[in-house]
């Protein structure tokens, strides 16, 4: 007797399969008002399409296009405070939408994906789960251009040599501006 294919649970609507300029665009300076970097200083790095491909892909289309679209309502906020606030309570204080930026935060910074937490995967990816059990590097240009070394001012181990005899001379050390509030 021939066994059955197993019934396959029908996933929920799907956004378009790749991301359109306009998503680049929302994605890109969203990941500027995340970081810090400048939009210019992040395209510098090669790695917003990529980045934005392989989020694309490991969360699905349409929960990128959600994040997308509440990241541009957010982000339209002509008022720093104000856009800062909305970035706060709409993306980063969201259940769904909120370990999505964390973890989008960590790429950059990183050049690694961490799988979203199971809790996370079961409510809202329960049709695709993240393939992934542990990080992952997304690629080698993701780890030689991660944020974490333009931050604190260094090369990464093992690419962007600083060439022969550098070690001689004593690394050069920028004053941070720092503000204090009260």
């Amino acid at each position: 007797m021939a066994k059955k294919p197993p019934v396959a649970a029908t996933p929920p609507a799907a956004g378009p399969s790749t991301p359109s300029a306009g998503d680049r665009e929302v994605f890109l300076t969203l990941s500027s008002a995340l970081t810090g970097f400048s939009p210019i200083e992040l395209q510098g790095t090669g790695n917003p399409e990529p980045l934005l491909d392989f989020l694309w892909t490991i969360i699905g289309a349409d929960i990128c296009s959600e994040l997308l679209t509440v990241a541009a309502s957010a982000l339209a906020h002509s008022d720093e405070s104000e856009r800062d606030q909305a970035i706060r309570t709409t993306l980063w204080s969201s259940p769904k939408l909120g370990p999505i930026v964390q973890a989008l935060v960590r790429l950059w910074y990183t050049g690694k994906w961490n799988p979203l937490p199971a809790q996370w995967q079961e409510t809202y990816r329960w049709d695709h789960p993240d393939p992934n059990a542990g990080a992952i590097t997304v690629s080698p240009q993701a780890y030689v251009e991660s944020l974490v070394f333009a931050a604190i001012a260094a090369h990464p181990p093992g690419a962007k040599a600083t060439g022969h005899g550098s070690w001689a001379f004593p690394p050069i050390v920028t004053a941070i501006p720092v503000t204090v509030t009260t």
